[in-house]
């Protein structure tokens, strides 16, 4: 288990914000922190929310402090969802997908679809499928409301790690390796996404929340509008999660 340091400043407009860094990421950074802001509080023992990988990878040299500071002042402004924009709305009708509920949802695209097939052996009882396999989702995120979203997947990405029948840990390696994957998809599709939540599978079991499962979606996805999927790989079957108090069923809309 990483231990995550809680980091609180201002800024000169007098602006909080709150980092949540791993306990690896660079001594010289977090000191640079402290003393560049007012009010900053270094909570050891607390739970963290994120992992910036921005931090981890940081150097010692103080221009790439600052460079890299600034990259996480603004990571860490609080994400506001858009409203959902007229270009999906004709996307969803075209799809026959009705987002007028009240509940929200998560639609999976197609080619995302086809990576969850090739990543979890769907459909099949395979020597990898039977462990655990954990990892994250990207894509974009619409608001249709304060508190009812719209989570579309158009890639997953993998942890190096498989767990075992019954469950999964996951390390810093892991993260570092999947923030890689993310950048390698950036990379190919010419844009920046968002992870909007996490995957993992219940091999052979039904589909539900553990506890802890709950205490990772409140723990490192627990903002309204981040996602939980859980799938069946073996059975076919997969069901979604939306926030993290409460965390609420949400939709599920696999494409393919």
């Amino acid at each position: 288990m990483i231990k995550i340091y809680t980091l609180k400043f201002k800024n000169d407009l007098n602006q909080e914000y709150i980092l949540n860094v791993s306990e690896e990421a660079d001594i010289h950074l977090l000191e640079y922190l402290r003393k560049k802001y007012i009010s900053s509080e270094d909570l050891n023992n607390s739970d963290g929310y994120e992992i910036s990988f921005n931090v981890l990878e940081t150097k010692s040299d103080k221009d790439e402090q600052k460079k890299t500071t600034g990259i996480i002042l603004e990571q860490s402004r609080p994400f506001i969802p858009e409203k959902i924009p007229i270009g999906f709305k004709k996307y969803c009708d075209e799809k026959n997908i009705k987002i007028s509920g009240t509940k929200s949802m998560l639609i999976v695209s197609a080619d995302a679809h086809q990576e969850s097939v090739e990543i979890t052996d769907w459909g099949r009882k395979t020597r990898n499928n039977i462990n655990e396999q954990m990892g994250l989702m990207i894509g974009n995120i619409f608001a249709k409301n304060n508190d009812v979203f719209v989570g579309y997947v158009r890639h997953f990405v993998m942890s190096e790690t498989w767990g075992s029948r019954i469950s999964i840990d996951v390390g810093h390696s892991d993260w570092a390796y999947m923030q890689k994957k993310i950048e390698q998809f950036n990379t190919q599709d010419k844009k920046e996404h968002r992870i909007i939540g996490w995957w993992h599978t219940h091999p052979e079991m039904q589909l539900f929340l553990s506890q802890t499962d709950i205490n990772t979606q409140k723990k490192y996805f627990g903002k309204k509008w981040q996602f939980a999927m859980v799938m069946n790989p073996q059975h076919e079957i997969s069901c979604a999660y939306c926030g993290g108090s409460p965390i609420k069923e949400a939709e599920l809309i696999v494409l393919g």
